[in-house]
């Protein structure tokens, strides 16, 4: 049987910012740590499967991007996420089910502006907005100002000349909202995706072990099910209560009272490398 890694593929890039997200994570929940080692995060990265040197090669990348930052202390280097990632982190920690509504945003690039365009539609699609049109795109969710103003802090905001809450939602989008969002085949995928996470997380092993396995289970979950299924009212789509379900497991999982014991062993004093998370 294939494991949560191969069925919900991770990109390096993504396994890297883990620990450093973790770290974000715990603190938000009240639980101060230091920041990962950079030691413990290329041994995570290698643990999940890529190679040393690629790890290393895409550790130097994040840092130039900016999406980790060097803190030398006297234990070692550091990493740390950077100013946009904790910006990024803070508003998905709030947003997920809460009370939302549909907004739509209109683009536009001149031709020469090619990166600031693929720049744009990579944010998008991590806060899961559908194309509904070339330069339009539709999502739903609670943080739309919020949102708003992250884009403006990337530098965006002057190609962005719409961004409307939407009280009501026109009747051709609600038309569209099948062919938008797939939801026929999310509809079909969503029972088995669940039972696949619950699983993995269930399977036994060592503290380390366990705890590596549910932080590529919070990430896959992210990148691969929260991010890009059909994130709507029960209404518009009710298999959507597969992904709230599991996103329940993830949520309590998040603060089980172990992981602040694994936290500081994986990756302040990480322990013996471990293989197949």
């Amino acid at each position: 049987m294939q494991t949560l890694s191969t069925k919900y593929p991770l990109k390096l890039r993504d396994v890297l910012m883990i620990p450093s997200l973790e770290k974000l994570i715990l603190g938000f929940l009240g639980h101060e740590f230091p920041w990962p080692t950079q030691r413990a995060v290329e041994q995570f990265g290698m643990a999940c499967g890529f190679s040393q040197n690629a790890v290393r090669t895409a550790l130097t990348r994040a840092k130039q991007r900016g999406d980790l930052e060097l803190i030398d202390d006297e234990k070692g280097i550091r990493l740390a996420a950077g100013p946009v990632m904790m910006a990024y982190t803070q508003l998905f920690l709030q947003e997920p089910f809460a009370p939302g509504s549909f907004c739509l945003l209109l683009f536009h690039f001149t031709t020469d502006q090619r990166l600031q365009r693929q720049q744009l539609r990579e944010i998008l699609e991590q806060f899961n907005f559908k194309m509904v049109t070339q330069n339009a795109y539709l999502r739903y969710g609670a943080q739309a100002q919020q949102i708003a103003q992250f884009l403006a802090e990337q530098g965006l905001e002057e190609h962005v000349y719409l961004f409307q809450d939407l009280p009501h939602l026109p009747n051709r989008l609600q038309q569209q909202l099948n062919s938008l969002y797939a939801l026929d085949e999310w509809s079909q995928r969503l029972p088995q995706i669940e039972a696949n996470f619950k699983t993995y997380l269930a399977a036994p092993g060592s503290l380390t072990s366990r705890y590596w396995r549910f932080l590529w289970a919070r990430g896959a979950f992210h990148a691969q099910v929260l991010t890009q299924a059909p994130y709507l009212p029960l209404e518009y789509f009710p298999a959507g209560q597969h992904i709230r379900a599991l996103y329940q497991v993830i949520t309590s999982q998040s603060q089980n009272p172990e992981w602040l014991e694994a936290y500081p062993q994986s990756f302040s004093n990480p322990p013996e490398p471990i293989t197949g998370v």
